[in-house]
């Protein structure tokens, strides 16, 4: 994973996005490669990964996995 890999924030709307910041390995959303400077939306349950396996070199990093759970201040 890179030092600044991806990005995540939130649009004036409130929606919530992830960015790849031209990543070497890549940033993946469901399943899917970003493409370098790519905005996607985030949805609750998503599974945001920061890279890929990597089997040259010594010590290398495994990729980084996240589950997105969104919280609102919605009443249900």
């Amino acid at each position: 994973m890179s030092r600044q890999h991806g990005r995540i924030s939130m649009t004036s709307t409130g929606v919530v996005q992830l960015q790849d910041l031209a990543s070497t390995h890549g940033t993946w959303i469901r399943n899917k490669r970003l493409e370098a400077d790519e905005y996607r939306d985030i949805h609750d349950g998503d599974r945001i990964t920061f890279g890929s396996t990597v089997t040259s070199g010594p010590g290398m990093p495994k990729p980084t996995n996240l589950l997105v759970l969104l919280a609102t201040n919605k009443v249900l």
